[in-house]
């Protein structure tokens, strides 16, 4: 009977060590990969503050056509079809973004209107304006490529890792002049 005592304890002892280790393994793994994640962001985020200056983005965004609100609110009003870029210079994701951009532009037809969110005034801030920009275009974030078709919006591509082939898809539908 006593041996049976010592072998549950030593079972249960056993069992117990090999649990508590199991579990600081699965810990030590998480702060790893918690520590990677944290060492990936910070590496991309400086890897995409020194790829494009804000002369490079704005030759890279040159074939654009700027679009003020009031155009913009028109536009989607009217029902057109038409490609959206928002963003701004110092945005270092739309200058990350902007070389892109620009090898879309270059191998397209498809017109690209630019809205420079540093560029709006406290004046064009109207209610038609915001309404587009937070209810219908769902804004979220820069940089951004809406295509829209009907005052709706058809395809959203948000953040710099927007690629050619994502943007590629836009060249299907049909754009006035």
């Amino acid at each position: 009977m006593m041996n049976l005592e010592k072998h549950k304890t030593y079972f249960f002892l056993f069992i117990s060590l090999f649990i508590g280790t199991i579990v600081l393994f699965l810990q030590t793994a998480e702060i790893q990969a918690s520590t990677n994640n944290q060492l990936t962001s910070q590496q991309n985020d400086t890897q995409v503050q020194h790829l494009v200056s804000q002369d490079e983005y704005e030759e890279n965004i040159k074939k654009t056509i700027p679009i003020s609100t009031t155009e913009l609110i028109t536009k989607f009003n009217s029902g057109e079809t038409f490609v959206l870029f928002i963003g701004y210079k110092e945005c270092k994701y739309c200058r990350a973004f902007s070389p892109t951009l620009n090898v879309f532009m270059n191998t397209s037809t498809v017109p690209v209107y630019y809205l420079d969110v540093d560029s709006v005034s406290q004046s064009e801030l109207t209610q038609n304006f915001v309404d587009i920009m937070y209810n219908k275009i769902k804004l979220q974030g820069t940089p951004t490529i809406a295509l829209i078709k009907h005052g709706k919006v058809i395809h959203e591509y948000i953040g710099s890792n927007t690629s050619l082939n994502q943007l590629q898809t836009l060249k299907k539908y049909k754009y006035a002049n």
